[in-house]
């Protein structure tokens, strides 16, 4: 397949990914589902905005907000501040920092619009650096494994209702969660290329962008964390790494993620601790209390309506999500990687890109596994965990599989049968995936 100009992939990419995540150009997602989705977490934001708007960005610490009465969501944030109507009786969100109300605020500060218009611009903000986000991932791709490649994880990020459904939300800001991985991935490109590497620029890039996500809110950390170890897997096995090299590097993405972690649930526990007109202790009691209830925490400590979240298996969690669209994935994943081992054992980045595919799986794993009591009740938000970022490599990995197919005849060594269906086999393997995933969300 003859290599396209980057520039050009680039914009098309953009315009083809924009149009879905921003306004569900092609309905992918239910209409419903796409406006409602996730509309009580995002009020948060709205109502950290109204706040801001009277009492100033700090006001309250800058914590999120949220209705007083009731569960405490009202979900008419958006039509109240449309409206200029900030009479919600509002009380703090205390479960997070809140970095994202912040920087939504000081935006909305400085906008001389409506508010109507500054929420869709927002959202066009948040949608392109979604976008952009994944595009570099695309590109790095497209340079690392060609265009087939690219063009079948590309096609992952279009048909992917999850992600169209997520990405302009203003609560969640997901882009964020995939920085860290970002960062890792072209820290150790660059240094593949140029044979320099600086740890110090890396660890400070880390920790600000794993401090960045714990600001907006704990959910998926471990996610992360896991997903920035997969660059540095992949380099290690398709370039050969000494292993001190590697335990190095992952040493390196592990520490400072730890520590930007811990930083920030020192802040939170001040900001908490103001809150409560109490001490950071008293603020970091009420942290460790959240975090029981969405892990391990003992049933009888909690609501009735949480008991049952904390006392579920985790196998009974893992179900959930493994019996699901993920399934087709994983049953074309263990398919082609054993067509590989049979005839491609030794194409050295094919191999290093299967086995970062089946590492990937930890990523989503080890929040399902951590945060039991969390992933038990939220298989409403969850699922776009094979996003981060398991579906998109899996598809990579289809596609660089088909162009090795084709390429098979040129590699002698690789004794590859004659076959028609072998070589069409990827590409009937993706569209099954893409398929099943919009017609079973879930």
């Amino acid at each position: 397949m003859k290599r396209l100009n980057p520039s050009l992939v680039f914009f098309i990419g953009f315009a083809l990914l924009f149009s879905c995540y921003y306004c569900n150009a092609w309905h992918l997602a239910g209409s419903r589902w796409f406006t409602n989705f996730q509309a009580d977490s995002q009020e948060l934001v709205i109502y950290r905005l109204m706040v801001s708007h009277q009492q100033g960005i700090f006001a309250d610490y800058g914590s999120l907000e949220r209705y007083r009465d009731g569960y405490g969501y009202s979900l008419q944030a958006l039509p109240e501040y449309y409206a200029g109507d900030y009479r919600a009786p509002l009380k703090t969100y205390q479960s997070q920092i809140g970095i994202q109300g912040m920087c939504f605020s000081l935006l909305a500060a400085v906008l001389p619009c409506s508010n109507a218009l500054k929420i869709q611009l927002f959202y066009i903000l948040t949608t392109i650096c979604m976008v952009i986000t994944l595009l570099f991932l695309i590109l790095w791709m497209y340079h690392e494994f060609g265009p087939r490649a690219a063009v079948f994880a590309f096609a992952s990020l279009l048909f992917a209702p999850w992600l169209i459904v997520m990405s302009r939300n203003l609560y969640w800001v997901f882009w964020i969660m995939f920085l860290p991985m970002m960062i890792v991935l072209y820290g150790v490109r660059a240094e593949d290329q140029t044979g320099r590497y600086s740890y110090y620029g890396q660890a400070l890039l880390i920790f600000l962008t794993v401090f960045l996500k714990c600001s907006a809110g704990y959910e998926y950390l471990s996610s992360v964390l896991v997903a920035s170890l997969l660059p540095v897997i992949y380099y290690a096995m398709s370039r050969r790494w000494a292993r001190r090299k590697f335990l190095t590097r992952v040493a390196l993405i592990l520490s400072c993620g730890i520590a930007a972690f811990l930083v920030a649930v020192c802040v939170q526990s001040c900001q908490r601790g103001l809150l409560l007109h109490s001490t950071w202790v008293a603020g970091l009691t009420h942290i460790l209390f959240d975090a029981a209830k969405r892990t391990y925490g003992h049933p009888a400590d909690f609501p009735p309506e949480l008991q049952a979240s904390l006392r579920a298996s985790v196998l009974i969690v893992l179900k959930k999500y493994f019996i699901s669209f993920m399934l087709i994935y994983l049953v074309a994943l263990g398919l082609f990687t054993n067509l590989h081992l049979r005839f491609f054992r030794q194409h050295t980045r094919l191999h290093a890109l299967c086995v970062t595919c089946w590492v990937s799986l930890l990523a989503p794993i080890s929040w399902f596994t951590l945060a039991k009591g969390h992933s038990y009740i939220h298989t409403h938000i969850n699922f776009i965990l094979w996003y981060l970022p398991c579906i998109i490599l899996i598809a990579c990995f289809l596609g660089y599989f088909s162009q090795t197919i084709l390429q098979a005849e040129h590699i002698e060594s690789c004794h590859v049968p004659d076959s028609r269906m072998l070589k069409v086999a990827p590409a009937i393997a993706i569209l099954l995936c893409l398929l099943l995933t919009c017609i079973i969300p879930r």
